[in-house]
């Protein structure tokens, strides 16, 4: 049984993440633009949700766990979303770059390479980095080599309709971890409307789903 998102649950799994990789210098983050700076008030949700925004819907596969999220920020291709408990996603352009109040955090991502590659509906080679905070509040980085493939067209439904999209497959590898992401692709906006996504070693999968364009 899927369970309703709730953020005191999640908080406090996977903060023991560790990593034997390498860490990696010169990771460009973005998470300065949406990093939480002061005390959001309990109804920031509830006033956005009553807005004409975008929302995203939610469910980490592992956890069994689902729920909406409502766009509260966009800077240029970044987007954060926010939980009805104050948690938050931040997407580029689909891809997940960072995550905070949903298990390990993942404080940023250069996608930079895959990316290129999937909104393009291209197959290739691509290399990401990932930075978590382990549990003792340190930055881990990790690096992955991960080969993008194309699979062919797909529909995907939202609530205002069909989208006609084209389904990537993206394997990454790293000397310790392996994954498989998935992103249904609207080539015409050039972004990621359906996705599932890996999330952390102790999170585990993503799947997201925009649901009010």
């Amino acid at each position: 049984m899927i369970r309703t998102l709730m953020l005191a649950g999640l908080a406090t799994i996977g903060l023991n993440a560790c990593s034997n990789d390498k860490e990696q210098s010169g990771i460009a983050l973005a998470t300065s633009y949406f990093a939480p700076s002061e005390i959001v008030s309990p109804d920031r949700f509830s006033d956005l949700f009553s807005e004409p925004r975008s929302v995203l819907d939610i469910e980490f596969l592992d956890l069994g766990v689902a729920g909406k999220l409502i766009l509260e920020q966009r800077d240029g291709p970044f987007a954060r979303y926010l939980s009805a408990d104050l948690g938050g996603i931040v997407l580029q352009r689909g891809f997940l770059h960072s995550i905070y109040g949903f298990g390990e955090p993942l404080i940023g991502a250069d996608v930079s390479e895959p990316l290129r590659l999937v909104l393009a509906g291209h197959s290739g080679f691509a290399d990401r980095f990932h930075t978590y905070v382990n549990g003792e509040d340190r930055a881990i980085n990790r690096t992955y080599r991960c080969e993008v493939s194309a699979k062919g067209p797909s529909e995907v439904e939202l609530e205002a309709g069909a989208v006609s999209t084209i389904l990537m497959a993206e394997v990454c590898q790293s000397t310790a971890q392996s994954f498989e992401n998935l992103y249904w692709v609207d080539l015409g906006r050039r972004e990621v409307i359906q996705s599932r996504q890996w999330a952390g070693e102790n999170t585990g999968y993503l799947v997201t789903r925009v649901t009010r364009p």
